[in-house]
């Protein structure tokens, strides 16, 4: 008998399901990814103009590393590089399978192994991956039906049951030729979702997007940026060019007064020739002993002035660096338990399975048709099972009764 050809619901009793198989799918594991305003990285460039990254425009360069060791490394590097972290939008993570094509000596970013880079000017549009289930399962929980029937659902089918998405279930007989097969497409953003779009599905030739099934869970991550590094990158170069002003205009204080002085020490001789002697040599006196004092304060302010701007970079140091905190539903992925296996086939247990395969031997299938019995398929006798049957023919009245 070909498989679908009775899908009537029988209502009887399946008990609980059991998994019978998984499909191991490598390539959602995750690599982490970083979003950069810079338009270099030690050195080489990564261009500030657009670029395509599945489909979608970015203007953002993504830094992408394939283990955490190179994200910790590409992390401190950025921290190390004087503001660098400041061009840090944000980081997260992605399945492989997003960004798979593009891992490659290409795109890698040379100063730090394992770490990619997503360049403007260039598309980055990663191929659609294909999973197909070639063999079909010859058996529910170890027994091999005889009735074709329990080779359909709900005795049998495939669940998509990801840890963080949507569950489906798809049945074996509504795919074409009974063989499941699965596009698997995704985004290079925080928080993507990953799609699965189920292939020659209930009569469509090629992709069914009404049975779409999605995977998220893939985290954002945390990150810092060295606080007084940026500071210091930011303002070191303000703080210089004051400092030199200060000093210029100290001295040029420190010459003014010593000109006064001079001046007053010219007026002061001068006037000894014409008026009292004694009363100009106090006054010549006071106006040196003045101008003495005044270069003295000044050379102090311009210490003063040192020492306030080096305790405010002293104060700027001591200060946190700057961090974002990572957000997910991701508990699996940290305790590396991610589940690879998100299309599982499922079964009834053996002792249902063998029931249900007596029972169909016995009655065959419900098909709710109104058709004239076939009275003459066992050699022997017949059994027909019937509902609100109408029989016509010659039948003695008591019989009736």
């Amino acid at each position: 008998m070909y498989l679908g050809n009775n899908l009537l619901p029988e209502g009887l009793e399946t008990g609980e399901y059991v998994l019978t198989g998984t499909a191991e799918i490598n390539s959602l594991e995750p690599v982490w990814c970083v979003a950069y305003l810079g338009t270099e990285i030690l050195g080489q460039q990564l261009g500030n103009g657009s670029y395509i990254a599945n489909g979608i425009a970015q203007t953002v360069s993504f830094l992408i590393c394939t283990t955490l060791d190179a994200y910790n490394h590409l992390m401190s590097t950025l921290n190390a590089d004087e503001n660098a972290s400041d061009y840090i939008l944000t980081c997260f993570s992605v399945p492989k399978i997003a960004v798979s094509n593009f891992l490659n000596s290409a795109n890698a970013v040379e100063s730090i192994p394992n770490c990619y880079a997503f360049i403007s000017g260039n598309e980055y549009n990663q191929a659609p991956t294909i999973i197909s289930f070639n063999n079909f399962p010859d058996y529910l929980n170890g027994y091999t039906p005889r009735n074709q029937k329990l080779r359909t659902y709900p005795y049998m089918y495939l669940g998509f049951n990801p840890a963080n998405g949507s569950s489906k279930v798809y049945r074996y007989e509504d795919f074409a030729n009974r063989i499941p097969e699965f596009k698997i497409l995704c985004e290079v953003n925080q928080n993507p979702t990953v799609v699965f779009i189920p292939q020659n599905y209930r009569g469509l030739s090629s992709d069914n997007l009404s049975d779409i099934g999605t995977m998220q869970g893939y985290p954002t991550l945390s990150s810092r940026s060295d606080y007084f590094n940026s500071w210091l990158a930011q303002n070191s170069q303000i703080i210089n060019l004051q400092m030199q002003q200060e000093a210029f205009n100290t001295q040029m204080g420190m010459v003014n007064t010593g000109i006064q002085a001079v001046n007053s020490l010219v007026g002061n001789g001068l006037s000894m020739k014409e008026n009292n002697v004694a009363s100009n040599v106090v006054g010549a006196v006071a106006d040196v002993g003045g101008a003495i004092v005044n270069v003295y304060q000044q050379g102090q302010n311009y210490d003063y002035y040192v020492k306030q701007q080096m305790s405010q970079v002293e104060k700027q140091q001591m200060l946190p660096d700057q961090a974002n905190m990572s957000s997910s539903n991701a508990t699996l992925l940290g305790y590396g338990m991610q589940d690879k296996n998100v299309i599982t086939m499922y079964s009834i247990k053996r002792q249902f399975a063998e029931r249900i395969d007596k029972y169909f031997d016995m009655y065959g299938y419900l098909t709710n048709t109104v058709k004239v019995p076939n009275i003459n398929n066992r050699p022997n006798w017949n059994y027909i099972k019937t509902v609100g049957a109408n029989i016509l023919g010659n039948i003695p009245e008591r019989r009736l009764n």
